[in-house]
């Protein structure tokens, strides 16, 4: 089961140009599939531009 809060709000940085062999590095690192599930969501930054990315969450 995934804990998602809907309208969340998560301090944190938004990184551009992942290549897919970085992906790869930070899905092993945050144990993607183990410990978290990695979603496609929307983020805002501070001027309210919008960007489709990624998220972990962590499974219980």
């Amino acid at each position: 089961m995934e804990r998602i809060k809907e309208n969340s709000y998560v301090n944190g940085i938004i990184l551009f140009n992942i290549t897919s062999d970085e992906l790869e590095i930070f899905d092993d690192y945050e144990d993607e599939g183990t410990h978290y599930s990695k979603n496609k969501t929307i983020c805002y930054d501070l001027n309210g531009n919008t960007y489709e990315s990624y998220v972990y969450v962590r499974l219980e």
